[in-house]
């Protein structure tokens, strides 16, 4: 799971540990927890964290040496399995974790979560507003009330990349109007605020909890796969390319899932289960493969 992976934009994968508690409707099939009962560690997912071998937290090592050499940045996705932001897990095997990406500055670590407000305050903790320049801190969000809820606070986050990860998508969002505030909204792709309604006539002054945001650098799309894959609609993926494409914001369409469905809800037919070849693809999505510069 580490060596070689499968997830299209990265180059390897590295869990400083297994399990994670389930928060929220995105979670609902989550791939780690059928993986984890298949492999044979069906607890993982009930409290009993798998912590990993002395010798695979070697393997990081072994890569960055490998990336000097090459004079080529590798990209390392961490947690696969877990979320590294879970307070429940071990304490312990966090600050292992981020001692590990210090020790590796030719690999750039990919932080994926669904805890925006435990990254924040641990990350200011630890680097204050000066982050490391080996880490892209990114967000798990495929529906727009929990961009809303979780992409500001992402944003108001130090980080090199800010990401998001629009997947499993579960309906459509429009990252031009996020929403934090009664009075105004904000451009995730421009960090701009808006005032709202009669106050933006008017001079009014506002106390924001996030007054000055990077725009978003990234966004990876994806349908969901599996036995259990909920409907992902085309259109949903075509108007976040369209979006992303208009700000000039690097998207990177990963699959279209298992059930990738037109707005007449009828199914595309894939040979691909996860609908991850672009081969197959409609033609107005490939090419839909950009990184951040």
């Amino acid at each position: 799971m580490s060596e070689k992976t499968n997830i299209a934009w990265c180059d390897h994968t590295f869990n400083a540990w297994w399990g994670c508690e389930e928060i929220t409707a995105e979670c609902d099939n989550c791939y780690a927890r059928v993986d984890a009962n298949r492999r044979g560690f069906p607890n993982a997912w009930k409290g009993e964290y798998r912590t990993l071998s002395p010798e695979y937290w070697l393997q990081p090592l072994k890569w960055d040496r490998w990336a000097e050499a090459a004079e080529a940045r590798k990209r390392v996705f961490t947690n696969s399995m877990a979320d590294v932001f879970d307070m429940k897990a071990p304490a312990s095997e966090r600050y292992r974790l981020f001692s590990l990406i210090e020790q590796t500055p030719n690999l750039d670590w990919l932080v994926l979560t669904k805890r925006p407000g435990q990254a924040k305050t641990f990350l200011k903790r630890l680097w204050g507003s000066t982050p490391w320049p080996n880490v892209w801190l990114g967000v798990s969000a495929g529906q727009q009330q929990t961009v809303d809820a979780f992409l500001p606070i992402v944003l108001s986050t130090p980080a090199r990349v800010h990401f998001l990860s629009y997947e499993p998508g579960l309906g459509a969002v429009d990252l031009r109007h996020v929403v934090q505030t009664p009075q105004c909204w904000v451009n995730a792709l421009t960090g701009k605020w808006h005032l709202i309604g009669e106050n933006a006539t008017q001079r009014v002054e506002i106390r924001l909890d996030y007054p000055d945001l990077p725009p978003l650098d990234w966004v990876i799309v994806g349908g969901e796969s599996g036995a259990k894959a909920r409907p992902f609609r085309l259109s949903w993926a075509e108007s976040v390319l369209a979006q992303c494409r208009q700000s000039k914001t690097a998207v990177f369409l990963k699959q279209l899932g298992t059930r990738p469905v037109d707005d007449d809800g009828r199914q595309l037919v894939l040979a691909d289960y996860k609908g991850g070849d672009p081969e197959e693809w409609p033609a107005r999505f490939r090419g839909a493969r950009e990184f951040p510069s």
